[in-house]
């Protein structure tokens, strides 16, 4: 979440310069001193030129730039960054940046938030004192992309500045700075991990999707109308993310009682920091398919173990059924990237809960309907496949898995039909 931003700078959102204007005064960078899957290109003033391209550890961010840019004549100070991370894991490359703002010190002054199928982005305006004395303003914007090298996924951003007593005559040089770079051999995949989709026939038919590295667990009920999974994330063998999830047929439940059949499994110990009496209504819900639904965030404290968690909820009412989603883990801190992993994977699950496609509302912007181009049944990394190319290739990804979790086949197949299938497919954009 951010807070406490401030809006007394200018943050333009559209260009105001003409075409004539931009190729007579800026040029475009070409980047290709580092490897392939690093190049990028940038629009830049004429009076900007290169002064490092070799790859750089920024140890203290945990960033490697890979390009810094500044003003070679008597101009206006202005210089630029770009910069980037591998991480393994999926999360929002806005929660990413957003770590990297508090570490560094920036004081948010306005910013602008969108979404796609591949998690929230952020272009962002902020300001730093330097030393206690020199002011600058800064424009960050941010790209993520998979890494078909190494898997996991390159979390990009760019950095623009310039000292603030010129920011107000430069502020659309620096939105078009920071508006105008891309991957130049960018995938058609920018999550960091291949999706697993669930799929669990109650009294209805309920799928969405899970990040592979997410582990999925059925739990047996002593009621028919209310079925429990957990997934589970975990990394040398420690656990460090787990949603909960139940499911209620019964349609004449309330949210009251779904909230406390919910949370009765919690030991007298643990302790609920979160006003429960007041779970709002997500009026930010992007996800077409889902009408009735709620959200709460707080915290879940240990006493006994002197331990806090953070603890995010949300509720979805369809006509058949009501499914409560929660997930408890690490909260936010600069050791390690646990609550952005877990906090995308909820939300992934969110955003694709009966919309496998990642449909969002039609007025929400850049909005993409994920399909597969003609022709072709399914695309995966880039191949197309017919439907009995596709079926074949399915059952071998299941067959993968069985041998890797030794499991009999004979005893998962059920689940693949029935309940949960785990293939790993991914769209064409």
């Amino acid at each position: 979440m951010i807070e406490n931003t401030v809006k007394d700078y200018p943050f333009p959102i559209e260009q105001n310069f003409s075409i004539d204007y931009l190729q007579k005064n800026y040029w475009k960078c070409i980047y290709t001193s580092y490897e392939e899957r690093y190049h990028y290109w940038i629009i830049l003033p004429n009076y900007v030129k290169p002064v490092k391209l070799e790859p750089i550890n920024i140890n203290s961010v945990g960033l490697i730039n890979i390009g810094q840019y500044i003003q070679v004549e008597n101009n206006s100070y202005i210089e630029v960054w770009v910069a980037y991370e591998h991480c393994s894991y999926e999360m929002n490359v806005m929660d990413w940046l957003l770590k990297k703002l508090y570490i560094t010190g920036e004081k948010i002054i306005n910013y602008k938030e969108f979404e796609d199928y591949s998690g929230k982005y952020l272009d962002v305006l902020t300001y730093k004192k330097w030393n206690g004395e020199e002011e600058i303003i800064s424009r960050f914007k941010v790209l993520k992309d998979y890494d078909k090298v190494i898997a996991g996924a390159n979390y990009f951003c760019i950095k623009v500045s310039c000292q603030e007593k010129n920011y107000q005559n430069l502020a659309f040089d620096i939105y078009t700075i920071a508006n105008n770079w891309n991957l130049l051999h960018k995938t058609n995949w920018s999550i960091a991990e291949n999706l697993v989709p669930f799929r669990y026939e109650m009294t209805e038919t309920i799928n969405f999707y899970v990040p592979v590295s997410w582990k999925i667990f059925i739990l047996d009920s002593d009621v028919d109308y209310v079925k429990r999974f957990i997934f589970s994330h975990d990394e040398n063998e420690k656990n460090i993310g787990v949603i909960n999830a139940y499911f209620y047929a019964n349609i004449d439940m309330t949210l009251d009682l779904v909230l406390n059949k919910s949370l009765d499994r919690l030991n007298n110990s643990e302790v609920i920091n979160i006003d429960l009496e007041k779970l709002i209504i997500d009026k930010k819900n992007k996800n077409p398919f889902i009408s009735n639904f709620w959200h709460a965030q707080g915290e879940l404290e240990y006493p006994r173990d002197n331990l806090k968690a953070c603890i995010i909820i949300y509720i979805i009412k369809t006509e058949k059924g009501w499914y409560y989603f929660e997930s408890v883990g690490s909260k936010p801190n600069l050791e390690n990237y646990n609550w952005e992993i877990n906090k995308r994977c909820i939300e992934l699950i969110i955003n694709s809960f009966n919309n496998l496609n990642f449909k969002l509302r039609k007025s929400d912007s850049f909005s993409k309907d994920i399909k597969v181009k003609e022709n072709s049944y399914k695309i995966y990394k880039g191949k197309k496949y017919t439907e009995q190319e596709w079926e074949k290739f399915e059952q071998e990804q299941f067959e993968h898995y069985a041998r890797k979790n030794n499991i009999l086949l004979e005893d998962e197949k059920p689940k693949k039909e029935g309940r949960f299938f785990l293939d790993e497919k991914e769209g064409d954009y």
